[in-house]
């Protein structure tokens, strides 16, 4: 194929035209000298705009042959971008006053380093390439405004993706304060339900949604209190901390409603099979107790669903036969209509009351002679001591009976050694677990004011007297035995001597414990009281031998003493590891029931 001579007068042309542009570019460049600060300076912005606070200053390194070409074609392509920069540049500087002759001589010792730099860049760059007779085809200048463009691009995504990071970090704060609020109105909302609850009876509640924040989360804290309740329920029925105890048939069984008894602690169901989850007629007693250690009570008599109080059923007030509430019930809650219908009859009682009863008489006691309360108008007021009171262990004390515990000639009251009582059976109520473990049957332990109450002429009343103390066990006609194998009576006689008596069903003994014995027809009264109460379950009288007090005055404390110590030994055989205090004669008895009846509040 034969070439024609114009066509290579063409070539040659258009070589020599670009070899003049190369050139005129190349003195351009080197007449804008301080156009390569500004480029530099853009690069490293973006640079730092990447970086994480990087604090190090650039450094201009010695690259190969590639890496120098690079470099100043990135540059050239730059200078172009930048002349409005520059230009912008000089409107606003023209504008400054001051610090203008500073700025300008920073600019040109720059522009001088500058214009080192690019010259040994070139020098470098025209020594290596002179077998390629010191020129750059066009496709090389192509691909350098593509890397150009290229970077441009790459700085610009970085920016992009640096915004985006910190847009979510944002965002992810700003999520995070709200779940904050929300947690916050949450735990807001769920101390103003549990405040609710213990200030009022869990009958009489009437929780407004209005009260929450949104109904998110109210449905969220009936789940909480629902699972919660479940778990309660589900724990307290394991084989670990609860019995099943069959009833044994009487001989009426068809007065027999329950079969089975489910005893857990501070809590007994007579139910008629034995699932956990009970569903069927029932009877629910529970108990429970303050911090001063004052029961309050509840029995429930009606029919269940998986647990829960749903049909018809019977609420008594407290530990009595008095009806609270006898209508529907759903979820443990009374019927809603029902209950506000109720509640509207007893605001119309009170009513009623308010306008009948007429304003109560003050009244003046006396004790041994002396006045003690008088009426508040009267300018008589008693000591301080004296009035200070507070209850606990179902007991109402005073700093008197306080001032009793601390001197040891002076008499017990009852209400200390019911104190006492009342310890005594909270204590081997916690422990009912290692009781259900051992196999052991507990003691309960009855207060003074029973026998107080009692008469030998009335045998009727005497039953009706201690059938009320015991009204839980009514579902079992009152029968003790499945549960304890010792009933303790706290006797004051004639209101001058106290004396311990206990019935022992195992021997079906009646046991007579006095620190000032005497003859056995000198407990006649008593013998035949709990004859009457127990019958088939005494078949013999037993006088327990105990440490015989040797002044007028200890006999409350060796009633207390002969208590604890039968309590004492039978924790020993239940629960070897729970160390009860060992307590041997009448002072140490003293202080020990000090510190458990002392008024905590004032002490």
């Amino acid at each position: 194929m034969q070439i024609h001579w114009w066509v290579i007068l063409i070539i040659s042309l258009c070589l020599i035209v670009i070899l003049f542009f190369v050139v005129k570019g190349i003195r351009k460049l080197l007449g804008t000298r301080n156009l390569y600060k500004k480029g530099h300076s853009q690069n490293l912005k973006h640079h730092n705009n990447v970086s994480i606070k990087s604090k190090q200053e650039p450094q201009l390194e010695v690259y190969v042959l590639d890496e120098a070409i690079q470099n100043t074609l990135s540059v050239v392509s730059n200078l172009y971008k930048e002349e409005r920069v520059l230009n912008k540049n000089k409107e606003e500087k023209s504008l400054e006053g001051q610090g203008k002759s500073e700025m300008e001589d920073d600019l040109n010792s720059d522009r001088s380093q500058n214009q080192k730099l690019i010259q040994q860049n070139i020098k470098f760059y025209s020594g290596e390439s002179k077998n390629e007779n010191n020129l750059i085809n066009n496709q090389d200048i192509d691909k350098q405004n593509n890397d150009a463009q290229q970077f441009e691009a790459e700085q610009n995504l970085k920016e992009n993706q640096i915004n985006l990071k910190n847009n979510s970090q944002a965002i992810e704060i700003e999520i995070s304060k709200l779940q904050g609020q929300d947690n916050k109105s949450l735990n807001t909302n769920r101390g103003k339900l549990s405040k609710q609850i213990s200030q009022k009876d869990f009958q009489s509640q009437d929780i407004s949604c209005s009260e929450f924040s949104s109904t998110k989360h109210l449905t969220l804290l009936k789940d909480l209190q629902m699972k919660k309740q479940i778990s309660q329920e589900a724990e307290s029925q394991s084989p670990q901390k609860s019995i099943v105890i069959q009833i044994t048939p009487t001989d009426n069984q068809n007065q027999q409603k329950y079969k089975f008894i489910r005893v857990n602690k501070n809590k007994l169901m007579y139910v008629e099979d034995r699932y956990n989850y009970y569903t069927g007629l029932a009877f629910y007693y529970k108990v429970q107790y303050d911090k001063e250690y004052n029961p309050k009570f509840e029995i429930y008599e009606g029919q269940f669903d998986k647990g829960k109080k749903s049909g018809k059923g019977i609420l008594y007030g407290g530990k009595s036969k008095f009806i609270n509430y006898d209508g529907d019930w759903k979820d443990d809650q009374q019927h809603k209509e029902i209950q506000e219908q109720k509640q509207e009859q007893e605001g119309d009682v009170k009513i009623e009351i308010e306008q009948i009863v007429k304003p109560k008489k003050k009244i003046q006691i006396f004790e041994e002679g002396k006045l003690i309360q008088i009426d508040k108008k009267n300018q008589n007021q008693i000591p301080f001591d004296q009035q200070t009171q507070w209850v606990k262990f179902n007991q109402q004390y005073c700093t008197k009976d306080m001032e009793i515990l601390k001197k040891e000639t002076v008499w017990f009251t009852s209400s200390i050694i019911d104190g006492l009582v009342e310890y005594l059976n909270i204590q081997m109520e916690n422990q009912l677990i290692n009781f259900l473990k051992k196999d052991v049957k507990r003691y309960l332990f009855c207060p003074s004011y029973l026998y107080t109450n009692m008469s030998q002429d009335r045998i009727q009343n005497n039953l009706i007297i201690f059938q009320n103390h015991i009204l839980e066990f009514e579902p079992i006609d009152f029968n003790l035995t499945p549960l304890f194998q010792r009933v303790y009576f706290a006797i004051n006689k004639s209101k001058s001597h106290f004396f311990l008596l206990y019935i022992d069903f195992p021997s079906k003994s009646l046991n007579i414990v006095d620190s000032i014995q005497k003859k056995e027809n000198a407990y006649s009264t008593e013998i035949k009281i709990f004859q009457n109460i127990f019958q088939q379950q005494i078949t013999s009288t037993n006088f327990i031998s105990c440490t015989q007090q040797r002044n007028g005055y200890d006999c409350g404390p060796y009633t207390c003493l002969n208590m604890y110590q039968d309590f004492y030994k039978l924790m020993q055989v239940a629960y070897p590891k729970n160390k009860q205090q060992t307590i041997n004669n009448p002072l140490e008895m003293r202080q020990f029931l000090f510190d458990i009846l002392k008024n905590n509040d004032n002490k």
